[in-house]
């Protein structure tokens, strides 16, 4: 390819390129633990070699044109380095003219951070599926061909890097789904600090309390959250508490795209100031919320709506020095005035047989949620019968993940508990090297914790021996200490001047 071969941002995209600044960008991370050897980089480098091939579309990077954003290509390979910092961190965006994602490892744990205006969580979950799986080929697992994993030898399809909006827009003026002033969670932001808390869950567990109640895991997680938020807030609520939820849309308007293609769909409560509620009623009000919301025409409207903005020719004709800071307010004032939490669910993944036997994990990360105004974001994922679910805090303030995890407790769901921080009031929360499937429980939270933990991440009390009901996991691993973020930026050579890149800059 070109050096200077650039594609247009999806429409999705244009939103998440308005964020995108020399040292910050909407970033999603996506990993997997190994359940027993450590990783070999030489082999994982090998691998992200081997499977870059079949992805051309993630070769790029976001520039800022004229009018709008855009795709450029890059031959600089992608970074392959150990995790030093934060997770979804986004300073390194652009730093040494690589494409906007790299790839980490720690101990059993294989990482793959992205900017968000290259792909939503479908499309990344299919290039990390494609490293991890040539990485297991070349430590020696038999893995067959299958529809799952994308092969490092095949052909790469335009329709895995098209714009799915431009294909299913139609000129319909359709009426969206209507959501109400959003009920926000106390502002605290804590600079170039995000600690994400991991809860694993076990599938059936969940199954089997749902479905008495005739919900989805989606809708029982999100009354579990709404009744979370009423608990562990100081004030009662009075307004509209909305859980945002993703919907992939490729499964209602087929496409085979990598880059975004979904919306939200906001689970609604209003507490009215009552702080008495129960879990049984705050089922009874989810319940079929999402189906009422999830219809054809609902989406269409979306991709229209949002289509149509984005070809406005009015909008399209406003230089992007002018452009890009409204979009990001309105971006940001959008969220603040119709989210309170989102919960991302991508669901139980589909992956052969011989990589379940050496995955014990997978991680959702969904970055960091202040661009948006908010403090907390919870990505969900599944492998091997347990969902792994993730909040991403921007402060040290647990008390959401707590009253969140003490609700599935009551509803007699263990959930085991990690956390990337290891700064808990008075000593560090791992004391171990991990290794050992016993593990610790803390009666204040009601959750386990692994062998590993002296003190819970969640309240900082110290824990006591048990016998987990969980036992398939052993600690995975953080560095005890992020390095610190540099805020140097490399400037690199522009190269010659040509068309292909004038054509770029000035794109309509």
């Amino acid at each position: 390819m070109k050096k200077y071969q650039w594609m247009k941002t999806d429409t999705a995209a244009i939103m998440f390129a308005a964020l995108h600044t020399k040292t910050k960008s909407r970033v999603v991370r996506l990993a997997v633990v190994l359940k027993d050897e450590e990783v070999d980089v030489a082999v994982l480098r090998r691998a992200v070699k081997d499977v870059l091939p079949a992805f051309p579309g993630f070769a790029y990077r976001v520039k800022q044109g004229f009018f709008w954003s855009y795709l450029e290509h890059t031959d600089v390979p992608p970074a392959v380095c150990e995790e030093e910092q934060c997770p979804a961190v986004s300073q390194w965006i652009g730093r040494d003219g690589g494409p906007d994602y790299r790839v980490l490892y720690y101990k059993r744990r294989i990482s793959l951070e992205a900017s968000h205006v290259l792909g939503d969580g479908t499309g990344l979950l299919a290039f990390l599926k494609a490293i991890v799986a040539r990485y297991l080929v070349l430590r020696g697992t038999d893995i067959l061909s299958c529809d799952e994993i994308i092969q490092p030898e095949d052909v790469p399809s335009a329709a895995l890097f098209e714009n799915a909006y431009t294909r299913h827009y139609t000129n319909e003026k359709l009426k969206s789904v209507e959501r109400e002033k959003a009920y926000q969670l106390e502002k605290q932001f804590e600079k170039d600090y995000l600690n994400v808390v991991f809860g694993l869950i076990p599938v059936q567990e969940l199954k089997q309390q749902a479905k008495p109640r005739n919900l989805t895991i989606t809708e029982y997680l999100a009354a579990a959250m709404i009744l979370a938020i009423i608990r562990s807030t100081k004030q009662p609520i009075g307004g509209v508490i909305s859980i945002a939820i993703p919907i992939n849309m490729r499964k209602y308007f087929p496409s085979d795209t990598l880059r975004n293609f979904s919306t939200h769909v906001p689970v609604e409560f209003s507490p009215q100031g009552r702080t008495d509620w129960t879990f049984s009623e705050l089922c009874e009000v989810v319940n079929g919320q999402l189906q009422q919301k999830i219809t054809h025409a609902n989406i269409q409207a979306f991709i229209n709506s949002t289509y149509s903005l984005a070809v406005n020719p009015l909008i399209r004709i406003i230089p992007g020095f002018i452009k890009k800071p409204g979009l990001t307010l309105i971006q940001k004032k959008a969220h603040q005035s119709t989210v309170t939490v989102t919960i991302s669910n991508l669901g139980n993944i589909s992956l052969p047989a011989p990589m379940l036997e050496q995955i014990e994990r997978i991680d959702l990360v969904g970055g960091d949620p202040r661009p948006y105004g908010l403090t907390t974001f919870c990505g969900v994922i599944g492998v091997n019968d347990y969902l792994n679910f993730c909040f991403s805090i921007t402060n040290r303030d647990t008390s959401l993940c707590r009253a969140f995890f003490g609700v599935l407790a009551e509803e007699g769901i263990p959930v085991r508990v990690e956390s990337t921080s290891s700064d808990s009031p008075g000593e560090s929360c791992c004391c171990g090297e991990g290794g050992d499937v016993s593990g610790k429980y803390c009666e204040a939270c009601r959750v386990e914790l692994g062998e590993d933990y002296a003190i819970c991440p969640l309240c900082g009390q110290a824990v006591k021996e048990c016998e987990p009901a969980i036992t398939v996991f052993k600690t995975a691993e953080y560095p005890k200490h992020y390095r610190a973020v540099e805020q140097a930026v490399k400037k690199l050579p522009c190269g010659p001047l040509s068309f292909e890149k004038l054509k770029a800059y000035f794109s309509l």
